[in-house]
């Protein structure tokens, strides 16, 4: 089952339940810390609850890489809407900036009270390092998100143990970004080793069948994208590119993660309840499950939000809220006409004008449904087309609900790890053979389009060139983030550390005013929103109101 470990927990204990839930409970069944976290089966069930977060509409579920990431890559597609996170048009009584707060110190303080209690456990020493590892490393990526999207906040390292506890103050950013670095690096340590690899073939053994586990791979890469973010704004420490470099590496060399030669299969897999398990690009997947009928509870929304739309149940309901801004589709290099091809229920590749780069027409849908027809947009038709990673009629687990999806979501990725060690070699060292090695194998692979060019490694006419010089592949890779990436919850997260957000946003609102049609200018309301706070999110109401230490942000 998907969720590996996620099911069937004693979630509504300790505090993790719904109010349902509790209300159900007898004095019989109702535990406490000073009775539970007794052997290890209880430990996995609170470890449980610590990565039940991720799966959460506030987090993956939908907010990360939906509302919070609209930038110049796809618009809200709902006219009527005025207010919203989407919109650039919210503040701090948002439901949605609220649930995502609220969702990351739950995992906190789930967190918090598991390492409290983690050493009265009867379990064998090596399971409990394996569980301590595990639960530093999630409080600490739930502190990193915190603090990308608020900047300074609480600093909570111990389990509320009342409800007198809230008049907490912030504390500086870069205080909880060392804090973060210190968790994951000690953590790194104590986790399960991703895989081993043959040193004298290419045989592979893989500790799990499946992406849902924090290994010691995972942890490198995120902490590449900690550091990254640190050596870019607001921190703006160069420093950490060295560590970026070391992090990235060390996921490189371990040879256990390459690109998948098929990147739309990479998404085809996440919709079919797939685990790559012989290229691990997919490296840590936040994960989601069928149901059954009635019931969306385990699910996602990847595909249903922002799919392609369609009413019919066989294909899979999309709402198709999510739709393309010229600005990303004009990324994606255009060599000439193709043959346009129409399919039933079938799945099938429809390219009204061929690319040379793979990834935009299935990022980029570039058809609607007509009933169950598919019809190609005109080359003219930009603005009108929808998100196209995931795609519903992929789906294999029935019945499809109207409302979610069991689609995975990639947290991260091999290609991402790759482009960020480009980054950051350019960055320390400038255009060397490493920096435009890496990024030329997630270029190669967006360009295989032929069986004879499938093998990452074959070269095509895009390669970087050895021309070019440290500013040139900056730029390149900038690009490349922007579509190897597309729609992954990074873009908007990309342009900030860069220190790009705001000219961007306002660029874009200029260039919607004169390129989109006259009934899809509405396209331009988030960029024309924007303005200096909108770096960071407001602190919610809820929490102003009770925590009686803390400031508002900036601006809100």
């Amino acid at each position: 089952m998907k969720r590996f470990f996620y099911t069937a927990t004693i979630l509504a204990t300790l505090g993790f339940s719904s109010c349902q839930d509790f209300l159900e409970t007898t004095p019989d069944d109702f535990v406490t810390p000073a009775n539970y976290y007794r052997n290890e089966e209880e430990v996995n069930a609170a470890l449980a609850g610590v990565y039940d977060i991720l799966g959460r509409n506030q987090t993956y579920g939908r907010t990360l890489w939906w509302e919070l990431d609209v930038a110049d890559q796809f618009f809200d597609n709902r006219s009527n809407a005025i207010v919203d996170m989407s919109l650039n048009n919210y503040d701090a009584t948002d439901t949605k900036v609220a649930g995502l707060w609220e969702a990351l110190y739950l995992g906190i303080n789930r967190a918090n009270m598991l390492l409290e209690n983690l050493d009265k456990a009867d379990m064998p020493q090596d399971a409990k390092t394996k569980v301590l590892g595990q639960a530093k490393f999630l409080r600490a990526y739930y502190y990193f998100l915190l603090v990308t999207n608020w900047g300074d906040v609480p600093l909570r390292l111990n389990a509320t143990a009342s409800v007198k506890e809230v008049n907490v103050p912030k504390t500086a950013s870069r205080t909880i970004y060392d804090f973060i670095v210190k968790e994951m690096e000690e953590a790194e340590a104590m986790v399960d080793v991703t895989g081993t690899k043959s040193p004298n073939s290419t045989t592979v053994s893989f500790k799990y069948n499946h992406s849902g586990r924090v290994t010691n791979t995972v942890v490198q890469g995120i902490l590449a994208r900690v550091n990254l973010k640190m050596a870019g704004a607001p921190l703006n420490d160069r420093s950490r590119y060295n560590e970026v470099i070391k992090w990235a590496t060390k996921v490189k060399e371990s040879g256990l993660h390459s690109l998948n030669p098929s990147y739309k299969q990479i998404f085809i897999n996440h919709m079919q309840d797939r685990y790559d398990l012989q290229y691990r690009e997919s490296m840590w997947e936040a994960e989601f499950a069928s149901a059954g009928p009635g019931l969306s509870y385990e699910e996602g929304s990847l595909g249903v939000t922002g799919g392609i739309n369609t009413g019919d149940p066989e294909i899979g309901y999309s709402y198709g809220i999510i739709q393309i801004l010229k600005s990303h589709y004009d990324l994606y290099p255009v060599s000439g006409p193709r043959t346009v091809v129409r399919t039933n229920v079938t799945p099938a590749t429809i390219i009204v004008e061929d690319s040379r780069d793979t990834r935009r027409d299935w990022n980029i849908a570039p058809f609607y449904y007509s009933g169950k027809d598919t019809v190609a947009y005109s080359k003219d038709q930009i603005y009108n087309r929808k998100n196209g990673k995931w795609r519903r009629i992929y789906q294999l687990a029935l019945p499809k609900n109207n409302n979610s999806s069991p689609a995975n979501f990639p947290i991260l990725r091999y290609a991402d790890v790759l482009l960020m060690l480009a980054e950051a070699e350019n960055a320390v060292n400038g255009p060397t053979a490493l920096a435009k090695d890496a990024v030329n194998q997630v270029i190669r692979r967006a360009y295989a389009v032929t069986p004879d060019r499938n093998t990452p490694g074959a070269g095509t006419p895009d390669d970087v060139s050895e021309g070019v010089d440290q500013d040139q592949l900056l730029t390149i890779i900038q690009e490349e983030r922007a579509k190897e990436l597309f729609s992954e919850g990074l873009r908007k997260f990309d342009l900030i550390r860069w220190g790009e957000y705001l000219y961007v946003m306002r660029a874009l609102s200029s260039q919607i005013a004169v390129s989109a049609p006259s009934n899809l200018v509405y396209a331009g309301r988030a960029a024309t929103n924007v303005t200096e706070k909108h770096l960071l999110l407001p602190i919610p109401t809820g929490e102003t109101t009770l925590n009686n230490a803390i400031v508002q942000n900036s601006g809100w």
